[in-house]
């Protein structure tokens, strides 16, 4: 079963852009990691010192093994001297999900092009 990670980093002030790009600079070679199905650093929309990474693995292990790796050992150090709080990680399961409905956008492309024009000009 997939294993969801949510990592909170809370910024000390005056460090929110440091903190913004080393998360950054971490998304793209933990995804390259074997099992890790997808992660994202995201900002958050009413706080401007408060981030997350939200990632998933193909299990357990896989996540084990990154958090030993030597690139996230050194990730973890200057972080937590960003940051205002302990280091905060959760592991979770999913307990519900529900696909997305298919976009506007994405059905007008699964029409033929005089219809498109149709449907776009009345």
């Amino acid at each position: 079963m997939d294993l969801v990670i949510f990592a909170r980093f809370h910024a000390r002030a005056g460090q929110e852009q440091v903190l913004a790009s080393v998360l950054r600079e971490q998304v793209k070679p933990v995804r390259n990691e074997p099992g890790c199905i997808e992660i994202g650093a995201y900002a958050s929309a009413r706080d401007h010192r408060l981030y997350f990474i939200h990632s998933r693995w193909t299990d357990g292990a896989a996540f084990e093994a990154h958090a030993n790796l030597p690139r996230t050992l050194q990730f973890i150090e200057p972080v937590e001297g960003l940051i205002d709080h302990a280091l905060d990680v959760s592991r979770a399961q999913k307990i519900a999900w529900r696909a997305s409905r298919p976009s506007t956008f994405a059905l007008i492309f699964t029409c033929d092009l005089p219809h498109v024009a149709q449907a776009r000009w009345r």
